[in-house]
């Protein structure tokens, strides 16, 4: 799985327009499905305003409480 560009592209500007004082203080998240691929998205990417922009994977092929400990990790 790869991460789309225009996916990018959206949560960018998601957190470009609501951190309109570029104080460093808004994230943003792509969150995917996983699929049968190898490769999943988790990872994150720094920008020059010192917000960041999260990739993560969920498995939502397991139990609730798993997908909700997955969910969980990705706040606290």
């Amino acid at each position: 799985m790869q991460i789309h560009s225009s996916n990018l592209y959206q949560i960018h500007t998601y957190v470009t327009e609501y951190d309109e004082n570029h104080s460093g203080k808004v994230d943003g998240m792509l969150l995917y499905a996983k699929t049968q691929e190898e490769i999943v998205p988790d990872g994150q990417l720094k920008r020059k305003d010192g917000n960041y922009i999260y990739f993560r994977t969920l498995d939502l092929n397991t139990d609730f409480e798993a997908i909700k400990k997955r969910l969980d990790s990705f706040v606290l």
